[in-house]
């Protein structure tokens, strides 16, 4: 965004004063800037949006695996909870009993963790 509206402002105050400029005064403003450092000024730009993209994939990887740690723990506890409430299955060869705020508790965590990403 800075350098849209730093190359918007300098070629505005380009052309608002270009008669000047081609009679060799200066506008003291920043279409006084030689090509030089608008070239400086691009490649600052290219370096900033590569680092900008380096950055949004590392920290989207690393939310897709926070994601589907969550997400698995989420599944694993809803699961639990659904066994227990149709008086089914075991665990681990026990019947499952008496849980149900643990297992609820287990899944509101892992449902906030899914949302705070």
């Amino acid at each position: 965004m800075t350098f849209h509206l730093l190359y918007s402002k300098s070629g505005m105050q380009l052309e608002a004063r270009l008669d000047e400029l081609i009679r060799g005064l200066s506008t003291g403003d920043l279409g006084d800037l030689s090509p030089c450092q608008l070239q400086q000024v691009n490649e600052l730009h290219k370096n900033t949006i590569k680092k900008e993209k380096d950055s949004t994939e590392k920290y989207a990887k690393l939310q897709e695996t926070v994601a589907d740690t969550s997400m698995v723990e989420l599944s694993h506890a809803a699961t639990e909870l659904m066994r227990e409430e149709a008086g089914g299955c075991c665990r681990g060869g026990q019947p499952i009993r008496g849980n149900s705020g643990f297992e609820e508790g287990r899944i509101s965590r892992s449902y906030a963790k899914g949302l705070m990403i």
